[in-house]
């Protein structure tokens, strides 16, 4: 990941430097990671400042460097009891139902509980696969992208749920280095796994492989 991204100060000049399709993707190319990731983080970023109304600087999390790392786009469907693991070009990595019932609250509620579970099933596919690979866990960085807050503000410190304590309790068991920012939900590939008639994918650490970085 490079150090830069798009942040409040850039933002105030946003407008009168990046005038044209031709600079805004040498501003991309040069601030964010290479290929459909970096568009995707981009967007996002300035959606964030555009729906806010104010220039706030993005917080980001201090990532450990390591040899390998892998993205994966994560989302969840609660009312289809479904979720969904691509690549950031919509590959297929896992996809399916959920083995574990709703349980009690509301929709809201069964809602971000999934978000949850699916970056949880992130979690556990990752660790999986590094046992494939043959990859020291500790050396390996999951970048995971999702357009549920209730999934961001845990991963960021900044949620005093019982769904935040249950993704820092599984990050902490996992022991992957982690890695996750927002993207919009209209950028959300996995989206079309979560849905009624998604498909059930089973994992596939050869997909994987071929989005490993290192």
């Amino acid at each position: 990941m490079k150090s830069m991204r798009l942040t409040a100060e850039s933002a105030i000049i946003f407008a009168e430097v990046l005038n044209s399709r031709k600079m805004v993707e040498g501003f991309v190319e040069s601030n964010y990671p290479a290929g459909p990731e970096g568009m995707l983080l981009f967007k996002a970023d300035c959606h964030r400042f555009n729906m806010e109304k104010q220039l706030a600087i993005i917080s980001e999390r201090v990532v450990r460097e390591t040899r390998y790392s892998l993205t994966i786009i994560g989302d969840a469907k609660a009312k289809n009891n479904k979720f969904g693991l691509c690549s950031v070009d919509g590959v297929p990595f896992y996809a399916g139902c959920f083995l574990e019932p709703k349980g009690p609250g509301g929709m809201n509620e069964h809602q971000a509980m999934a978000e949850a579970k699916a970056f949880i099933n992130a979690l556990r596919l990752c660790k999986d696969f590094c046992n494939y690979k043959r990859i020291d866990i500790s050396d390996f960085t999951l970048h995971y992208l999702s357009d549920a807050r209730a999934v961001t503000d845990a991963i960021d410190g900044q949620g005093m749920s019982y769904i935040s304590h249950i993704v820092r309790g599984a990050i902490r068991e996992m022991g992957i280095n982690l890695k996750i920012d927002w993207i919009r939900g209209v950028d959300n590939l996995a989206d079309r796994f979560t849905l009624v008639e998604g498909e059930i994918v089973y994992p596939d650490y050869q997909a994987m492989d071929k989005y490993l970085k290192g």
